[in-house]
């Protein structure tokens, strides 16, 4: 009987020590201020890079700081589908284009994620507004998350929302022939 009681106490004790440190981290991701990353030590947390930046670059245009956050924020966890796809976006403002940086940043990102959840729709305005330059493995990544987008009416209505923002004349053809291009005189839903 007494070994088995072992077991149930260290059992019980890990339990306890994973809470613990699970509580810590979400108090550090959530609740702590900014530039708080103790419990993530010697790794930079992605959440307080993210709130940093928002105070440095609220408009989100400052190519440079987008990139740096980024970086920092794949050296902690370099499979944070959202880091890839601000240093796509960064390499964008940056260049005034889509470079082989930022390329590279969305075929890592689909690889990763193949459908990028709450960024699906971005990604793929994003994608189109860059398709004369994109992969063809991006192209294609990008159409069948399109295909997933349109199975959900309410993102497929979203989505033929933001094509029109598109400048890419390739890209607005593309979105035209996957059909999330809203033509005039059609009703979008």
């Amino acid at each position: 009987m007494a070994p088995r009681r072992g077991k149930i106490v260290t059992i019980a004790a890990i339990a306890v020590a994973a809470t613990a440190y699970g509580g810590v981290l979400f108090y550090e991701s959530f609740l702590a201020p900014a530039g708080c990353c103790g419990a993530t030590w010697p790794l930079t947390n992605p959440m307080q890079i993210g709130r940093l930046l928002h105070d440095e670059d609220p408009g989100d245009k400052d190519g440079a700081k987008q990139r740096t956050a980024a970086l920092a924020i794949l050296k902690a966890r370099p499979a944070d589908v959202e880091a890839w796809l601000r240093l796509a976006y960064a390499d964008r403002l940056i260049h005034g284009r889509l470079t082989a940086e930022g390329a590279n940043a969305l075929d890592v990102s689909y690889s990763i994620t193949p459908f990028a959840g709450p960024r699906a729709i971005w990604r793929v305005v994003f994608v189109l507004d860059n398709w004369s330059v994109a992969p063809d493995r991006v192209r294609r990544d990008a159409l069948e998350e399109i295909k997933i987008i349109k199975t959900d009416p309410e993102a497929k209505w979203t989505l033929r929302q933001r094509t029109p923002s598109i400048k890419d004349i390739n890209g607005r053809v593309a979105a035209a022939l996957f059909g999330v291009l809203p033509l005039p005189g059609v009703n979008i839903r």
